[in-house]
């Protein structure tokens, strides 16, 4: 449904603004007859003279002044008169899970396959291969690395072992 002409809003607007029809006519720039001819639907106002009217107005009466501007297709917001509303706040992100740190008793078998793995690919006994690699994991717990960044970076991958051995 299209909005009312101003025409409609004109007396009440008038009455907000406490003017005579003549003070109307002159906030407005235009004749006592034109001013009738409005009111008569014979005649329009600019938008441009439309949104100093409704600028006025909202002073004294909010939803007059979204009516006014509704002829116009304006909003309150459109038009400068008032601010937009506020973005609805951002919720920070989920704190990251804290993972539970395994038991002594449950890292030591993994740490004997590691220990056992070197060894067997240096061909020697793990007692000769523990303290280097005891050595290597406390150096990488010192520099804050973990096997899930390694494996992002693709430093457990096999090509990736490999060629920095080339």
């Amino acid at each position: 449904m299209p909005a009312p002409p101003i025409a409609a809003h004109l007396s009440h607007a008038q009455h907000a603004l406490s003017f005579t029809q003549r003070e109307l006519a002159e906030f407005l720039g235009v004749s006592v007859r034109t001013l009738a001819r409005i009111h008569g639907g014979q005649s329009v106002l600019d938008p441009k003279t439309v949104l100093k009217l409704a600028t006025e107005v909202y002073r004294a009466d909010r939803e007059l002044a979204a009516q006014i501007l509704g002829t116009i297709q304006l909003t309150l917001v459109s038009a400068g008169l008032e601010a937009p509303p506020a973005a609805p706040p951002v919720a920070p992100p989920a704190p990251a899970p804290v993972r539970a740190r395994p038991s002594a008793a449950a890292l030591r078998p993994l740490l004997d396959a590691v220990v056992c793995a070197v060894a067997d690919a240096a061909d020697v006994a793990p007692k000769v291969v523990r303290p280097s690699v005891l050595l290597t994991l406390r150096t990488v717990a010192a520099v804050g690395l973990d096997l899930e960044a390694a494996g992002d970076a693709g430093l457990l991958d096999g090509a990736a072992a490999d060629a920095t051995q080339a």
